[in-house]
C-alpha cells in the first residue's frame, strides 16, 4: 500500500517532479524556481514519518523493543536492493518498480545463500 502511494506521488504529482529535478541537479532545481530547502525539508520529513512507521510495524512483528534486535543490518540490505533495482546513489534516478524488484532479487540471493550452506 505504502509503495503504491509512494509510486503516485513521485510520477504523478509535482512534488515527485520537484524530487527528481533538485535529485538530478540542485542548483538548476534552484535556477528554475524551485524552493529546493522546503522540498528538502519535507522529503526529510517524509523519511522520518516512514521510518517511524517502519519502526512500530517492526516492534509489532517481533513482539519486542530492545536494542539486539536492531543491529542486523536492515539498512544495508535497504540500500543494496535499492540500488539493485536501478536507483544511483547520486539522486535523480530509479523507480519503485525498480525498487520492488532489487529487494525480490536481494530476497532470493539470500534465500539461495541459506539453502547451499555458504555462511
Amino acid at each position: 500500500f505504502i509503495a503504491m502511494v509512494m509510486w503516485v506521488v513521485l510520477h504523478r504529482s509535482v512534488f515527485g517532479r520537484y524530487l527528481y529535478a533538485i535529485g538530478k541537479n540542485e542548483e538548476a532545481a534552484k535556477y528554475s524556481g524551485i524552493r529546493t530547502g522546503r522540498v528538502v525539508i519535507a522529503a526529510y520529513v517524509i523519511c522520518g514519518v516512514l521510518t517511524a512507521l517502519s519502526a512500530i510495524y517492526f516492534a509489532m512483528y517481533t513482539r519486542s523493543i530492545s536494542p539486539a534486535s536492531h543491529g542486523q543490518f536492515y539498512e544495508l540490505y535497504a540500500i543494496a536492493a535499492a540500488v539493485l533495482g536501478g536507483f544511483s546513489l547520486r539522486g535523480g534516478e530509479g523507480s519503485l518498480v525498480g525498487v520492488i524488484l532489487g529487494t525480490v532479487l536481494l530476497q532470493e540471493l539470500q534465500n539461495l545463500v541459506n539453502l547451499l550452506g555458504i555462511p
